[in-house]
């Protein structure tokens, strides 16, 4: 990794799950590909951290299953998304960035908009399936989504919603 200053660049990024770990792991890698010097923290899985990520907390913290587990990791994931506020308010990242996970990273771009941190959203959450309504939370909280699929484009421009498409990257 290459070596980093009080004034490198910050980011922290946001990851739910496996699949979303190996995304945030690439996506890392090509903006140091840009900025060698970015520092990057994490709620990281094995790819991110093995990206170079400084992990604040493991997506393995957030693994549930079941309804009744749900119930009993709330304190859990609350604890977590307080830290996490803590750490962006320490850190003061230029830009948090969202991987997937929305019933997690919706809170964390919630957090983000309080802090004045503009929130990017990779891969978002597929609401033109289901649950179109959260459109309206993603344009008021999230400054820009970046699309791997191309008719998101279109969607989410009929709600005038920010966004660039990068292609998939597998």
């Amino acid at each position: 990794m290459s070596k980093t200053s009080p004034s490198s660049p910050r980011v922290f990024i946001s990851c739910g799950e496996p699949s979303g770990d190996i995304h945030a792991a690439e996506l890392l890698l090509a903006l140091r590909k840009h900025r060698p010097d970015l520092v990057c923290s994490a709620m990281a899985g094995p790819s991110l951290r093995a990206a170079g990520a400084e992990e604040l907390h493991g997506i393995e913290e957030l693994s549930v299953m079941g309804f009744t587990e749900v119930f009993s990791a709330l304190p859990r994931a609350l604890r977590l998304l307080a830290d996490i506020k803590r750490h962006l308010e320490a850190t003061r990242p230029a830009a948090v960035i969202l991987v997937d996970a929305p019933e997690f990273n919706f809170r964390v771009a919630r957090i983000a908009y309080s802090l004045n941190v503009p929130a990017y959203y990779y891969i978002s959450p597929k609401i033109w399936a289901w649950r179109t309504r959260r459109v309206h939370f993603l344009k008021k909280y999230v400054r820009k989504i970046i699309s791997i699929l191309p008719f998101e484009l279109d969607f989410y421009a009929r709600y005038e919603v920010k966004v660039d498409y990068v292609g998939n990257p597998l």
